[in-house]
């Protein structure tokens, strides 16, 4: 469906608004298989009567009134049903919601008939104008102020009628179950920071996200297992240069179940749908609906109200028609399935203090778990396999405070087997020989050259979000770089924004005022958040003779990988603190490890999120320590996880016997990771035989006040990052466990 904008002029008559609407055509897309096999057809609408109740009739909260049977409000018209003749004018009753403020209203309603499975009881062929979108109101100059705003967005009223979507910009098609014990979904306001015309190249950008995972345990009384379903969506843009109204796209993913209806030829009876776990991919563009221009101008106002902006915002509200895409991994077939549009209105109301945005640039580490299409595979292939950077040079994040964009790099590489060899204990991060085996570069954001191009979204320290920089990113093998076939979507967004450890209270505690937990207690020196990615690309190799030898077709997704950033400290400042007296050679870190399990225990292979502690212990002047991540994932232990194992720097060789370990060279420590004798006692062989490694890098403030005179010394860093992975098995014939992800702990003083 794309929007029908049209302008016509109602009367207010006994507390009702009438008018009679013609002159409207409608569209929809005609799709016979992948999305792009989708063509727009239009058609015209015969003229209908409105009659709606009052804005502000009924019952309201917050502005925002229930339009409902009783009301009464209607359409009257005669629908083309195929040029009949002597047709009787048919009434439809809506429901749906009518938002009133100082100086706007919004009508979003839809045809009573639907319930809630989206059957429409109605007869015939509905082609009216349902869903209603009918919306006014007197322009809001919002100026270059520097201002933020904030929008709480309305459901959009289709979507309720199907059961309801977990956010705005989201079907309900794709949205998991809701478990009401459990944490509720984290949907945030529209967030719109205004240009400043006090700083140069200041630019309008706009953020708006929801995530949910649902961590609901296993449960033995009835049966049911572990069975984790997650959703993320990731809107954001800047502003359309003519309108001046909010254009830009979304991007995410859900790992949810989805029904499909089974293609049977001959079918006995009905065809009756399959339930099935899909990876989709999140794709759209977004932009405001302009209102009624006022006389003597042929453009409306973006913003409209008297007291505070407001608006109306979509999927597909843009030239492009690009309507939503809930792209599936698994079932491709059924892509024109998982399309739609969603519009939402917008009531706005001014932010009352702005957040701090400090420029720059931090590097750090990025981990996750791949997803492959089933029809890529080839032998032994694993379904799934690791991603985890190999340096902080690997991640860049670059902060503009005066555009208000970010713009971004994560480079992975793939961990051998989607878990690890036990042969071969160390073969994750950092490893010889694991170089090879390829990987992705995901580039994201806005230039850093100051200019916008509506990729990124820079609101505060807190709250920041990009989307894939087109064209930039790649995918490699061990044989150099694939060719892509389509163009890669990405994002990347702040845990803060997110909300992420609301839904982990065992690890990271209960909110505090609302307000989701810290990921690293005192460590605002550092930065951290979820990135994803769906990717397609010919697998090519490289002949013994150099020529390139077409592979197969591979998509790859990314669903909730993790990331972690700062201020890494100096290679210098490292090495100084090996001459500083014991009592400032030594250090004790705490914190917190968040990753993606993939885990084929009980059968097929389901990927999920997990959390757990971590603690550590360095000596700066042997240059070697200790990494402990425990309490992870209680789900296939009541205690959860314990992994652990010998850190060393680089030139130091760390771990004995087949778990000894080298690190390559640079600005950064790593070791091998096992499941402690201790901590084994009770576990499968298959999860207490786990191994894989670790690598980080210090972080944060670290200069002293200087004791014997003047000036300041290296300190101990306040902070640690890192990544890490482990796992079982090699391939597809051993596998059965794996995990990778990130940490993040501060100097325990």
């Amino acid at each position: 469906m794309t929007v029908d904008d049209f302008n016509w002029p109602f009367s207010i008559a006994n507390g009702r608004i009438v008018g009679t609407v013609s002159g409207l055509d409608t569209s929809y897309q005609n799709c016979s298989g992948d999305p792009s096999s989708c063509q727009t057809l239009f058609k015209t609408i015969n003229p209908h009567v409105i009659d709606f109740p009052a804005p502000g009739t009924g019952t309201c909260t917050n502005g925002v009134c229930q339009v409902t049977v009783t009301d009464a409000a209607t359409i009257t018209g005669i629908d083309d049903n195929g040029n009949q003749v002597n047709q009787v004018p048919t009434t439809k009753t809506l429901i749906g919601t009518a938002v009133v403020e100082p100086g706007f209203f919004a009508y979003q309603l839809i045809n009573s008939s639907w319930t809630n499975n989206g059957t429409n009881n109605n007869n015939g062929n509905n082609n009216g104008p349902d869903p209603v979108l009918a919306f006014g109101g007197t322009a809001f100059n919002i100026g270059q102020s520097g201002k933020l705003y904030l929008f709480n967005l309305t459901p959009d009223v289709f979507q309720v009628s199907q059961g309801g979507a977990i956010g705005p910009f989201a079907s309900a098609g794709s949205s998991p179950y809701v478990d009401p014990n459990k944490p509720q979904p984290s949907v945030s306001p529209l967030e719109m920071l205004t240009n400043d015309a006090a700083k140069p190249g200041s630019g309008t950008v706009w953020l708006q996200t929801s995530l949910y995972i649902n961590t609901s345990p296993a449960d033995a009384n009835k049966g049911t297992p572990f069975d984790q379903q997650s959703f993320v969506n990731v809107a954001l843009g800047g502003t359309d240069p003519n309108t001046g109204g909010l254009v830009g796209a979304r991007r995410g993913g859900a790992n949810v179940d989805v029904s499909y209806q089974n293609n049977c030829n001959p079918c006995n009876g009905p065809p009756t749908p399959t339930t099935t776990r899909e990876a989709l991919a999140f794709t759209g563009d977004i932009a405001t609906l302009a209102g009624p221009p006022p006389n003597g101008s042929s453009v409306g106002p973006t913003f409209m109200g008297t007291a505070n902006p407001n608006m109306v915002i979509g999927i597909d509200s843009t030239g492009t028609h690009n309507i939503g895409r809930d792209i599936p991994l698994f079932n491709p077939d059924s892509a024109a399935q998982n399309s739609g549009a969603t519009y939402h209105v917008g009531i706005g109301a001014l932010a009352p203090t702005v957040g701090t945005q400090t420029g720059g640039t931090v590097n750090g580490y990025a981990a996750g778990v791949i997803n492959l299409s089933p029809g890529s595979l080839q032998g032994n292939d694993s379904p799934v396999n690791g991603l985890a950077s190999q340096s902080s040079n690997d991640v860049t994040i670059s902060f503009d405070a005066t555009s208000n964009t970010l713009s971004a790099t994560l480079v992975t590489h793939v961990l051998k087997g989607g878990g690890q060899d036990p042969g071969q204990p160390c073969v994750g991060v950092g490893c010889s020989g694991n170089q090879n085996k390829g990987g992705m570069t995901l580039v994201l954001g806005d230039p850093s050259n100051g200019t916008s191009s509506g990729r990124s979204a820079f609101i505060d320290n807190q709250h920041y979000a990009a989307i894939e920089t087109p064209t930039q990113t790649t995918i490699q093998s061990g044989d150099g770089n694939n060719t892509l076939i389509g163009q890669p979507t990405g994002y990347l967004v702040s845990g803060d924004q997110l909300g992420v450890t609301k839904f982990f209270p065992e690890t990271f505690g209960q909110p505090i005022a609302g307000n989701a937990p810290a990921f690293c207690d005192s460590c605002e020196f550092l930065k951290w958040g979820a990135w994803g990615a769906r990717a397609g690309f010919q697998n090519s190799n490289t002949g013994s003779n150099g020529n390139v030898i077409p592979g197969n077709n591979v998509t790859v997704d990314v669903h909730l990988g993790w990331w972690v950033a700062g201020d890494v400290v100096s290679q210098g400042d490292l090495d100084a603190l090996q001459t500083q007296p014991t009592t400032n050679s030594t250090a004790s870190y705490s914190g917190h490890a968040i990753g993606t399990v993939a885990n084929g225990l009980n059968g097929p292979i389901v990927t999920y999120v997990a959390t757990g502690n971590m603690g550590m212990n360095w000596d700066f002047g042997s240059r070697t320590g200790d990494l402990t991540i425990s309490k992870f994932d209680t789900s296939v232990t009541p205690g959860g996880l314990t992994f652990s194992g010998p850190m060393c720097a680089p030139g130091v060789t760390c771990g004995t016997g087949n778990n000894q370990f080298t690190t390559p060279a640079g600005n950064h420590f790593g070791g091998p990771l096992s499941v402690p004798t201790a901590n084994a006692t009770g576990l499968p062989t298959n999860l207490s035989s786990l191994t894989g490694s670790a690598i980080g890098s210090f972080v944060g403030p670290t200069s002293l006040p200087n004791p014997s005179g003047p000036g300041v010394i290296p300190g101990i860093p306040q902070g640690v990052i890192g990544n890490w992975n482990i796992g079982n098995g090699q391939g597809n014939n051993s596998f059965t466990y794996g995990a990778t992800g990130i940490f993040a702990g501060s100097h325990s003083h």
